[in-house]
């Protein structure tokens, strides 16, 4: 068989699920004409689904090497994104937009990649990017609301959430989140009532357990990079928010007398970890520590 032939039996290979089998025919097609760029290109791509993303780098440059295109900038992008090279994934998921300025996927991996090199601002600018491409956007929509909420503009992602729900209405996780970031600026009578709306009748109200499970199905890296990633985030978080309460617990067990600066405090950290809550998709637990920091606020003279 020449390289066309065989390059034709890989794809039948692979749509099958048999890997390996087209591993070994896209090797022999290149074998044949090391320039062939889609058996390299595909190797890339079977690699990168393999989750061995050095392999799928040494392909995606060799391909890159014979013609620089939007596909195998975006591809190299999401692979270093992969082995934690941050800086050279930005490079080249901007070469991608370069070549395509509206190429969505993109915008919002991008994003994360500045996350993860927490330079917040930039990713805050490609997530609202992704945003004007697609205003329905799920992906995006989660990424700017934890971008704005750790850096408490509350506000800015309460109006993120109101345009978002003209798009998608009915997207209750959103309206979960909405209801910790009125939590959050104080109007605890909208969000009490939201969040048991919620509990009465969100039957679509996943957790982020499941979102998780439904991320690692799917191919696109952005995706994965939320719901991995994310999740890991919001751990951190909520351990340092408990070690912090649970530490003027003890102190107030041990008969000190905590002023009215602690107690806010401690509203405060209880506010934070009820809208991590949210984010992971526990609302039960967000409206338990809900209770609790308007309960500590009352305490504190705030009504």
């Amino acid at each position: 068989m020449n390289e066309k032939q065989l390059y034709n039996e890989a794809l039948k290979q692979a749509k099958s699920g048999k890997l390996d089998a087209a591993v070994k025919l896209y090797l022999k097609a290149i074998q044949q004409n090391p320039s062939f760029r889609p058996a390299l290109m595909n190797l890339g791509a079977i690699y990168g689904k393999l989750r061995r993303p050095e392999q799928s780098i040494q392909y995606y440059e060799a391909a890159l090497k014979l013609q620089a295109d939007e596909a195998v900038h975006f591809n190299l992008g999401s692979e270093y994104y992969q082995t934690k090279k941050y800086e050279v994934s930005a490079a080249h998921l901007i070469a991608c937009l370069k070549i395509n300025p509206k190429f969505l996927r993109a915008h919002i991996l991008l994003a994360y990649v500045y996350e993860a090199r927490s330079l917040s601002e930039k990713a805050e600018v490609y997530f609202r990017n992704a945003l004007k491409l697609q205003p329905g956007s799920r992906i995006a929509v989660l990424g700017l609301l934890l971008n704005l909420s750790e850096r408490k503009k509350y506000k800015e992602a309460l109006a993120v959430c109101e345009a978002f729900l003209k798009q998608v209405p009915g997207d209750e996780t959103v309206h979960g989140l909405r209801a910790g970031l009125l939590m959050e600026t104080g109007d605890y009578q909208a969000s009490t009532e939201e969040l048991q709306r919620l509990s009465r009748e969100a039957s679509g109200y996943r957790s982020f357990s499941e979102h998780i499970g439904k991320a690692r199905e799917s191919s696109e890296e952005e995706s994965q990079a939320f719901f991995e990633g994310v999740r890991d985030r919001i751990q951190d978080r909520s351990r340092s928010l408990r070690s912090r309460i649970e530490e003027r617990k003890r102190a107030r067990a041990a008969g000190e007398k905590l002023d009215t600066a602690e107690l806010k405090d401690d509203a405060r950290d209880m506010m934070d970890l009820s809208l991590m809550y949210l984010f992971s998709g526990e609302s039960e637990k967000a409206m338990q520590f809900l209770v609790q920091a308007r309960k500590l606020k009352d305490r504190s003279g705030n009504s």
